[in-house]
């Protein structure tokens, strides 16, 4: 996939961002009449298959800087933030809050599954 640059105008700053690779593909996918339905079967069926990069991707667009001038961003608000995208539509802040739901269901399962691999263990050893 070719990398190319674009300067995107918001909130009158203008910066300069690498062109999103994932366009097409998120457009097509936004469109989608089982979009909601795929949504929730994500949730319930493969939240357990994200992975440590996705979830490092996302974090410079859920966390906030009060000095946006030591981070790329040059907004001092969170990107992915519910209130600001709910003032575009609802769905948008909807989606914001499954982004940062499932990121941080990702952080407490990394916290929980080894736990239950060695209660699965310890089950195991006094069913002998």
């Amino acid at each position: 996939i070719p990398v190319r640059a674009e300067d995107k105008f918001i909130n009158k700053v203008t910066a300069p961002f690498i062109a999103d690779s994932y366009d097409d593909y998120a457009k097509k996918d936004l469109m989608d009449m089982n979009f909601l339905s795929n949504i929730l079967d994500f949730a319930a069926n493969e939240k357990d298959n994200i992975n440590d990069e996705t979830c490092e991707l996302l974090d410079p667009y859920l966390r906030f800087d009060p000095n946006p001038a030591s981070n790329w961003s040059p907004w001092g608000h969170k990107i992915l933030e519910p209130e600001l995208a709910g003032k575009a539509s609802g769905a948008a802040a909807g989606l914001c809050k499954f982004v940062g739901a499932m990121v941080m269901y990702h952080g407490a399962a990394k916290i929980v599954k080894p736990k239950m691999d060695a209660l699965k263990v310890a089950e195991a050893r006094l069913t002998k």
